[in-house]
């Protein structure tokens, strides 16, 4: 029933870290910045159980992305201060995670239950499983 997720995350990081960091997207002005949200994205990019989680949640419950990384770091998020420019970039840092496991954004999702109100789910590029 439930497909065993196989991730070697020592493959992964330089190919998030590429993706990411060769981007011109606006979330690195976290990074230079060195918020506390971006140490929080750092520790969750590097967590190989929080990226086994938020890919089970995706791909068998449907709940994206943020929602996990909400749920599981909610402790430490209550203690930040979130802007909206925050929450926008925490979906696009994830989005580096499910584009170097080769997914594709599916569609958009919307909850009231958790501090970043919009989300994306994703698919698996090769769906020929």
């Amino acid at each position: 029933m439930f497909k065993h997720i196989d991730l070697d995350l020592e493959a992964l990081k330089p190919i998030i870290e590429y993706n990411l960091y060769s981007s011109k997207e606006p979330a690195m002005n976290l990074y230079y910045r060195n918020t506390p949200i971006w140490i929080l994205l750092n520790t969750a990019i590097n967590s190989e159980e929080f990226i086994k989680i938020m890919i089970f949640n995706n791909d068998y419950f449907d709940i994206a992305c943020v929602y996990t990384f909400c749920k599981y770091y909610e402790k430490e998020l209550n203690e930040i201060d979130l802007n909206n420019f925050d929450k926008q970039c925490v979906g696009r840092v994830l989005r580096y995670v499910f584009i170097s496991l080769g997914y594709k954004a599916k569609r958009r999702t919307r909850s009231i239950f958790y501090p970043i109100k919009y989300g994306t789910l994703y698919e698996r590029g090769d769906t020929s499983e």
